[in-house]
This record gives structure tokens, C-alpha cells and sequence, in this order.
């Protein structure tokens, strides 16, 4: 199997081997320029999705109860946003949003993988109760960044704006107030 940083690699020196510049896009026709700049900005919602799903990752492994056997502490960093930022040159801001939406994403994956567990076994009922108790509220964005319907930026823009769960705003009603 290939790894991660193979795919990433490559398609960074492909890109880079092709030297477009300003004069290369100028030279597009109108039609054709429409279409290259949907088709990049689907690739940079898959490209934002994975470094989101990275980020997410480099977090788990860097999690405040590992103390200094996390991985950002082992590289030197005191938290994953702070060699994260070091890793991409993205600022503080930037480098939580991509931890917050990784998370969201993982979450979001992690309650798919379990309800089909579920529905792969009907019998089990302590299954089927998890399987609903997992999916978080925020689910649908981290489906939607997943499969490049929204950007990252967007999905945890209307994260923040719908808060999180307190009193007298639970879960259902931030789910609700998502899907409306």
C-alpha cells in the first residue's frame, strides 16, 4: 500500500513540474478556466480534509494525558496546534480550526463505522444503543467536509457560530438547527 506521504509527495513535485504562473491561466479559454478552477477547488477540499484528518490524528497523539510521551512533546512543542503550526506555517488560528475539524470528521466516521457494526448485527441491542448514543451532533459537518461539499474553513465557521451544547441548548437542538 502506498503511503500517505508517497501520494502527497508526488502530487506536490507533479504540480510543481508543470510550472503554471499567472500567464499560464491567462491563456486558458473561458470555459476551460471555469472548469480548472472548480475542478482545483475540489482538490483543495479533499487536500483541506486530509490535513484536517492529519491534524486530528497528530492531536490523538499528542493527547495532554500522554504528558511527555506525546508526540508533539517528544518533537519539542508544548501542545499539537503549536507543531502544527510549525509543520504547515499556518497560524494558531488555522492550525486549532484544522484540529477542531479533523476531530469532527473522526467523530463523524468513527459513529458511521459503528452504526454499520450495528446494522451488521441487528441482535446485539447494547450495539444499537451505542451506535446512536455515537453519532455527535456535529456529524453532518464533519460528512460534508469529508466529501468535499463544504471547506474546513466554512464547516468550522458554522461550528462556532452554532455554539455547543449548554444549558437549555442540548445536542438535538444544534443538530436540528445544522440539518435546517
Amino acid at each position: 500500500m502506498l503511503s500517505i506521504e508517497a501520494v502527497y509527495t508526488g502530487l506536490t513535485g507533479t504540480l510543481a513540474g508543470h510550472a503554471l504562473t499567472a500567464a499560464s491561466f491567462d491563456q486558458v479559454p473561458d470555459a476551460e478556466l471555469e472548469a480548472t478552477m472548480a475542478a482545483m477547488t475540489g482538490f483543495q477540499r479533499m487536500v483541506e480534509a486530509h490535513v484536517a484528518l492529519g491534524a486530528a490524528a497528530l492531536a490523538k497523539r499528542s493527547a495532554p494525558e500522554l504528558g511527555q510521551n506525546g508526540l508533539a512533546w517528544q518533537k519539542g512543542h508544548a501542545s499539537p496546534e503549536a507543531w502544527l503550526q510549525t509543520i504547515s506555517g499556518s497560524s494558531k488560528t488555522a492550525a486549532r480550526r484544522q484540529v477542531a475539524v479533523g476531530r469532527m470528521m473522526a467523530e463523524a466516521e468513527a459513529a458511521h463505522n459503528l452504526n454499520e457494526q450495528a446494522q451488521e448485527h441487528p441482535e446485539d441491542e447494547v450495539l444499537a444503543r451505542l451506535a446512536i448514543d455515537a453519532r455527535p451532533w456535529h456529524a453532518a459537518l464533519g460528512d460534508a467536509v469529508a466529501a468535499g461539499r463544504i471547506g474546513a474553513e466554512t464547516a468550522a465557521g458554522i461550528r462556532h457560530g452554532l455554539g455547543e451544547p449548554a444549558e437549555g441548548v442540548t445536542e438535538q437542538a444544534l443538530a436540528e438547527a445544522l440539518a435546517a
